[in-house]
């Protein structure tokens, strides 16, 4: 009897959670995006991503940018750099208040210190603008001003 009314219990526990569950409102966007390749409008030239392991995981109102390769080919490994976001039809506004953070669990999270730590992740700023040009069938095509960035979602 009291196995049962335990286990009663944590149903009851369980489904009050899921009332203060909130959905995100983000669709398709939510979910975890690698980048495959970027074009650079201003030449007409394109790179392939795909060894490179940029990803971008979106959830709720979060952001982050991660690079997720390991050892070589590559001398350099950026950190993950977390943004808020406001999604506005077919534009993804990264918000630069609250700042942009980078992730040191090490050390401690920081604000961006400057923009320059953004363009490894094809962004020109620490608040950018993107328009969506794709967002279906497991496929994302986000554009700035100087690129033309593909994904595909895992």
């Amino acid at each position: 009897m009291k196995k049962g009314l335990f286990t009663l219990a944590l149903a009851a526990i369980g489904l009050a959670a899921c009332d203060n569950f909130e959905a995100s409102s983000n669709g398709a966007l939510d979910g975890y995006w690698q980048m495959t390749h970027v074009d650079t409008l201003a030449t007409g030239r394109s790179a392939d991503m795909t060894d490179r392991m940029i990803f971008w995981a979106v959830q709720s109102e979060l952001i982050e940018l991660s690079d997720r390769h390991e050892g070589e080919p590559f001398d350099e490994h950026y950190p993950s750099i977390f943004y808020h976001f406001e999604r506005m039809q077919n534009t993804l506004i990264l918000l630069g208040d609250p700042k942009p953070r980078v992730n040191n669990r090490v050390k401690s999270d920081s604000d961006i210190a400057n923009d320059n730590e953004c363009e490894f992740y094809g962004l020109s700023s620490r608040g950018d603008t993107l328009n969506i040009l794709q967002l279906e069938n497991k496929k994302m095509t986000l554009q700035t001003k100087a690129l033309r960035m593909y994904f595909r979602k895992f």
